[in-house]
């Protein structure tokens, strides 16, 4: 343990705080937009010393689609809630990736770093996408490619996830031939006497629509670190001392993590609306 850091009180508390807030996150309730956008990234002074210190956190929410419904939630002894459900021959269950960097200005070349991927214990991070070719490397600027790579893998996985979820609302709705060749099986699908395809279509719909808020979190949370990344003018955020170089490929960086996640989510958008409109379709056919 640093014992500079504990004997400075204020700088510990912001230590602290994000840290709660991190495991809070992944572990907890989700947070509503303002509380995550507050802790986006913190930053205090390390005592006796001529730097600063960032706390960055970005959080992936999304489902999974097991074989069956578990008894509990947890990763390595951290309980976790999440929300879980089963419609037709679909469960679903929600599953979340967080991003902790500890990032540190300074004279030291290259600059103190910590990066920490936490994700619920079935997440697949085999799973390793290929690196932006627009992702520079630049001395000094280790800290933020490390993070913002992170950032990249989660996004890969993130969407890989998610395209299992939208493969096993296909299959809910999915009438294999043998069913249509069937007069009577054809007939459970074209007449709903008891409702119960109905309240399918309707849960179907739900769930597209909360599949939607959390994509679309997503892009906004990464948002609020646009400040630090894109850097303005006196920012000391990674160093004071950047030369123009370092500056631009920083933010050139940063933007080419933003397309990744923007086309992601923007193919996952277009699925879901299109899913959407279909189980709409069947609903009306009943």
């Amino acid at each position: 343990m640093d014992l500079r850091v504990v004997a400075n009180p204020r700088s510990y508390a912001t230590h602290l705080a994000s840290v709660v807030c991190f495991l809070s996150t992944f572990a907890g309730h989700w947070p509503t937009r303002n509380e995550r956008a507050e802790f986006s990234y913190k930053h205090d002074h390390i005592r006796y010393a001529p730097t600063l210190r960032y706390y960055l956190q970005v959080h992936f929410r999304c489902y999974k689609c097991p074989t069956s419904l578990s008894e509990g939630m947890g990763t390595d002894g951290l309980v976790c809630k999440r929300e879980r459900g089963q419609i037709a021959s679909g469960i679903f269950e929600e599953t979340r990736i967080s991003i902790f960097g500890t990032l540190s200005t300074g004279s030291t070349n290259p600059p103190f770093y910590r990066v920490l991927i936490l994700g619920d214990k079935d997440i697949d991070f085999t799973y390793c996408p290929e690196l932006p070719k627009g992702l520079e490397y630049r001395n000094g600027l280790d800290g933020t490619i490390v993070f913002q790579s992170a950032v990249v893998m989660t996004v890969g996985i993130w969407e890989l996830e998610w395209n299992k979820v939208l493969d096993q609302i296909d299959n809910c709705l999915r009438i294999d031939l043998d069913e249509i060749l069937d007069r009577d099986k054809l007939a459970t699908w074209m007449f709903d006497d008891n409702f119960e395809r109905s309240a399918l279509y309707f849960a179907i719909l739900q769930l597209l629509r909360i599949f939607g808020d959390c994509i679309s979190t997503v892009s906004d949370d990464l948002h609020y670190l646009d400040s630090l990344f894109i850097r303005e003018k006196g920012s000391f955020f990674p160093s004071k001392s950047m030369s123009p170089d370092e500056v631009q490929v920083m933010k050139s960086n940063w933007k080419s993590v933003l397309d990744v996640q923007e086309k992601a989510a923007k193919k996952l958008t277009e699925r879901l609306m299109a899913k959407t409109e279909e189980v709409k379709s069947l609903r009306d056919g009943v």
